[in-house]
Order: structure tokens, then C-alpha cells, then sequence
């Protein structure tokens, strides 16, 4: 597929995407101008004004060609596409993807104390393997495995990285059966009833328990929303009865 010239390509081979580029270059020059007039010294303790500001910059250097190593950096006017969160909270129509959203969000502290665990399960786990298998030369290193080929273990057990990758895949359930534990379990049955556990233990435990966090969280957000509007309500009917009475 032809997406056009490429951004090191000389400006008389792009001429349309140059133009465009400035173009748009200028329309948003224009807006920050008048963000910042409206908002004066507001407009800087906003950090997605001032990201907005950089990016508009090093597109100014980069569409010029003083720099064009800062094209690079306009990759990040991708990350403006948060700010759309703001915006879904006020659509009620929406309210299911805002709850989905701050049950992610919600969920990242609690996510990152699970991905610890694992990282940690799997670091004391493949030094294991790599002993019992990477380096068990007698039992691997003679002979094909079960389907008649010589099984690479090295290459999936050959160090703790590899093995720690490997285990990896295991818990994903990407090709964890033909492509690894039967080899191991033709060599080690105890081995292959090891891996079961371990499969056991990790997919079907830790990363039920991942999505019963986002759950859990997802639910707590459903709550506060619903005690917000209903708080929202309240005050909406009290000034009113204040209307009514004045």
C-alpha cells in the first residue's frame, strides 16, 4: 500500500502533503494564539496546553526542514486523544465506555502489583526450567523428541530470559502444548505435570484474578457515578424549591 512520499523525501516530491502540512500547521498556530489570549497565564499551568504548544513546535521545525529528527516527536499529538475522556463523561449516552474507562484507570495500581507477581513467578520458575531442561544435556540433547524431530530446547530454555519468555508464552496458551510440554513431558513426565500446575496457577488463577480487579473496579466506579447524579438530582430539585419559594 503507497501512503506517499516519505518524510525525508526532498519538498518538491511531497508538494501536496507540504502544503497540507503547513496548513494545518497554520490553523493550529491560530488556535493556540487565541487559547493563550483568552487564557493568559492560565493557559501555561495546563499541561496539555503546554503539550500541545511542543508538539506545534517541533511540527514548525520539522515541516521548515531545520530539524528532521523532531518530526518524531509529532508522534505524540497521538496522545491527545485522552482528552476525549473528558468529553465522554458528558454524554450520558456514553456513560458505559466512561465506566469502562475508570475501572481501567482505576485498576492500573491494583494491575501493577499483579504484574509484579508474575514477573516474580516467572524469574523463580524459569530458573527451574533452565536448570531441569536448558541445561539437562543427557535428557534433551540425545536423540528426536516425539514427533521423530530433535526438539531446540535450547532455544526456549537455553538462559532465564529465554526460559522466563517461554514461560511467558505458556501462560498466553500460545502453542504451549505441541510446541513445548509435550516435548518436555516425552523427556520428564513429572516435568509436563509441573507445567500443568503451573498453567493452572497462573493463567486460570492470577489472570482470573486481573479480571476480577478490572470487575471490581469497573463496579466502584458505577457506583460513584450513580451517587453523583443522584447528588446532582438533589441539589437540582433543592434549588428549584428555592426558585419556587423566592
Amino acid at each position: 500500500m503507497d501512503f506517499g512520499p516519505g518524510p525525508d523525501a526532498a519538498i518538491s516530491d511531497r508538494l501536496g502533503f507540504w502544503v497540507l502540512e503547513i496548513t494545518f500547521i497554520a490553523l493550529f498556530i491560530t488556535e493556540l494564539a487565541f487559547r493563550i489570549r483568552h487564557g493568559r497565564g492560565a493557559f501555561f499551568r495546563d499541561v496539555w496546553n503546554v503539550l500541545d504548544l511542543g508538539l506545534v513546535g517541533a511540527a514548525i521545525v520539522a515541516a521548515v526542514g531545520l530539524g528532521s529528527d523532531f518530526r518524531y516527536f509529532t508522534v505524540l499529538r497521538a496522545l491527545r486523544v485522552v482528552r476525549l475522556v473528558k468529553l465522554v463523561r458528558m454524554y450520558p449516552a456514553m456513560k458505559e465506555l466512561w465506566l469502562l474507562t475508570g475501572g481501567l484507570i482505576s485498576s492500573l495500581k491494583a494491575l501493577g502489583w499483579v504484574g509484579i507477581v508474575i514477573l516474580v513467578v516467572l524469574y523463580v520458575c524459569s530458573i527451574v526450567v533452565t536448570t531441569e531442561i536448558g541445561q539437562n544435556d543427557a535428557a534433551y540433547g540425545t536423540g528426536p523428541s516425539y514427533n521423530g524431530e530433535v526438539w531446540p530446547y535450547q532455544e526456549y530454555f537455553g538462559s532465564v530470559f529465554k526460559s522466563m519468555f517461554t514461560l511467558f508464552q505458556i501462560v498466553t496458551l500460545d502453542g504451549w502444548c505441541d510446541d513445548i510440554v509435550r516435548h518436555v513431558a516425552y523427556r520428564q513426565p513429572t516435568m509436563g505435570v509441573l507445567f500443568v500446575v503451573f498453567i493452572f496457577l497462573m493463567a486460570f488463577g492470577l489472570m482470573n484474578i486481573v479480571v476480577g480487579i478490572i470487575v471490581e473496579n469497573t463496579l466502584a466506579a458505577a457506583q460513584v457515578s450513580d451517587r453523583r447524579v443522584q447528588e446532582l438530582k438533589g441539589q437540582a430539585k433543592k434549588e428549584a424549591v428555592e426558585r419556587l419559594r423566592g
